[in-house]
């Protein structure tokens, strides 16, 4: 088994250089094609040429070879499942996570003529060289950025596409560009009608010129005295946001793309679009590094995705509504424990506990800016010891008193969001249900604020939407797929996990959302969240079932719901044509 020796930090982006005793290829300068081979060698015992194999399969996206050689990986890691030293689920969750490389090459591509603004003006994506410097958009403004590399990836089908503001790019379909939603490739900008970022008219002009000069004075007469207070007089960042009138395909094409330093992983057209930079040696070195982490520090690796994951944050290229949730259900999956947030045990960042993962402050709705200070001043033996000792200075930001130091503590809002999460649940008397807890806290609160009004009592069921509303997920009830689990294995129901590539299937979970939907043909449909506590899935409801469906079906149900799967991917539609269940209202 390797060893790790030592570690030096390289720059912004979250990537190590590791070295190793013994396999000295592990990492092999970030290529991954050299440490696919190396795990395949010490995990599944491959000799060269079947760990070369492996390679040309998952480098040429070999779907056939790639089929052969999962069933070589996964018997030839039998010895180690039998010694001991790795889990059936974890040989298949490394073989997944090295599968995935077989979906992600070099096709994404603009043509050869696509202008690129280089800060030394603009120039065909061709002739631009490793060295220069473009523009790319960090989510706060743009900022300069290294070229890497550029990338030939050779003739391929290519599409016109024209935007609202009569601009035209040439592509490959899943070439990405910059959404609201993160980078997506085109086609789905295309179906599901995204709106894609570009650089206001002007601003990189003007952004440029007062990089050259910041005492430049500018043609209007004003005299802006950085790159930074421009970019702050903009309320937008100099972003605008265009859409896809209409596409054609033009033919096989000559194709580029290239490969910045920024960790933003874009860079500006000349015609103002955000799009995508060829990033393979970048996340093949961030997938390596997650790979080692993942597989010998897991719980500290699900921590650091917890901590530098925003509340809400979603990712809608892989289908995740809610990105922290999705990383705080994995280690659930794992078998870790997530410990709801507590005032008294819980800090401003999620923190390693007894073997699990700690709620953090930060990340329940309407605290942040609170989150320090509360754990500063902790522990408190009460609510009215909260009330009474939770007060610290505060800066006044507006107003003829801006600047200056007041008293303050946590309002109401900020409260009422603590106690929805359970962060109080400790300070209440045992014995009592969670919603007669948190009510009881709740009277606590507005008596030691001397509210003349008593607070509204809420039932079990509204607690636990608040609790899911600020927190993502509830944590004071067990998993939905815990709590019927007997019921799902004797009915020979699917979980959301295990339903994932069969055809049809028979689904339990609770549906949780529900929103209408326009394809970019025109055709209406609704698209319906389900959640089994642990994993959720989107799946399409056609005008065809329509009427079955909201007859049968209402948000909040806990439901055994027949779905079935697209012939060309993963997406699932509800199938009007069997029985479903309606377990609980």
């Amino acid at each position: 088994m390797a060893k790790l020796v030592s570690r030096r930090y390289l720059g912004k982006m979250p990537v190590y250089d590791l070295t190793v005793a013994k396999h000295h290829n592990f990492i092999a300068n970030g290529v991954v094609v050299h440490n696919c081979m190396n795990i395949s060698k010490v995990l599944a015992g491959f000799t060269g040429p079947e760990a070369n194999k492996l390679r040309k399969a998952i480098g040429k996206k070999l779907e056939d070879l790639m089929a052969e050689m999962k069933k070589k990986f996964i018997k030839g890691a039998k010895a180690r499942v039998d010694a001991g030293e790795i889990t059936d689920e974890e040989v298949l969750e490394v073989w997944n996570t090295l599968e995935s490389f077989a979906g992600y090459g070099f096709n994404k591509s603009v043509d050869r003529d696509t202008e690129v603004i280089t800060l030394d003006g603009v120039r065909r994506i061709e002739d631009v060289q490793a060295g220069q410097k473009v523009w790319c958009f960090d989510g706060d403004g743009f900022v300069e950025t290294d070229v890497v590399a550029l990338h030939d990836h050779g003739v391929l089908p290519a599409f016109e596409f024209v935007f609202d503001d009569g601009s035209k790019e040439t592509c490959t379909l899943n070439h990405k560009f910059l959404t609201q939603y993160g980078q997506i490739p085109i086609f789905d900008i295309v179906e599901f009608d995204y709106e894609v970022y570009a650089e206001q008219e002007g601003f990189l002009t003007q952004q440029q010129i007062l990089t050259q000069d910041s005492q430049y004075r500018l043609d209007s007469g004003c005299v802006a005295h950085s790159v930074d207070e421009f970019a702050r007089e903009s309320d937008t960042g100099g972003v605008s946001l265009r859409k896809v009138l209409h596409t054609r395909f033009v033919g096989l094409r000559q194709m580029y793309d290239l490969e910045v330093s920024h960790s933003s992983h874009n860079f500006v057209l000349a015609s103002g679009l955000i799009t995508s930079n060829s990033h393979a040696v970048a996340y093949s070195a961030i997938t390596t590094a997650q790979l080692w982490l993942k597989y010998y520090y897991p719980l500290e690796y699900i921590t650091a995705l917890a901590n530098n994951t925003k509340q809400g944050k979603k990712k809608t290229s892989i289908g995740v509504a809610n990105l922290l949730v999705h990383y705080l259900n994995y280690g659930r999956k794992r078998g870790f424990e997530i410990l709801p947030p507590c005032v008294n045990k819980s800090e401003s960042e999620f923190t390693i506990q007894n073997g699990g993962i700690r709620f953090s402050l930060d990340h329940i709705k309407n605290v942040a800016s609170n989150s320090s200070k509360i754990s500063e001043i902790a522990p408190y033996d009460s609510m009215a010891d909260f009330y009474d000792r939770c007060v610290y200075k505060q800066v006044i930001k507006t107003g003829k008193n801006a600047g200056k130091m007041r008293s303050t503590r946590p309002n109401k809002k900020v409260v009422e969001s603590l106690i929805a999460s359970g962060a109080f649940d400790s300070m209440a008397n045992e014995g009592k249900t969670t919603a007669e807890k948190r009510n009881s806290l709740m009277q606590e609160y507005c008596a030691a604020k001397k509210e003349k009004k008593e607070p509204a009592r809420l039932t079990s069921r509204q607690w636990r939407e608040k609790e899911v509303e600020v927190i993502g997920l509830c944590l004071s009830e067990p998993p939905l797929l815990k709590a019927w689990a007997e019921t799902i294995e004797s009915k020979k129901w699917d979980t959301i996990e295990s339903s994932a590539k069969k055809k049809r299937s028979m689904v339990f979970g609770q549906i949780m959302a529900c929103r209408a939907h326009t394809s970019k043909k025109g055709n209406s449909m609704h698209i319906v969240t389900l959640s089994d506590g642990i994993d959720s899935i989107d799946f399409f409801v056609f005008e065809g079932g329509r009427q079955l469906f909201f007859e049968t079906y209402k948000t909040g149900n806990i439901v055994a719901i027949p779905l079935s799967k697209f012939e060309d991917g993963d997406a699932k539609f509800f199938n009007e044509y069997e029985d479903g269940v309606v377990i609980a209202k």
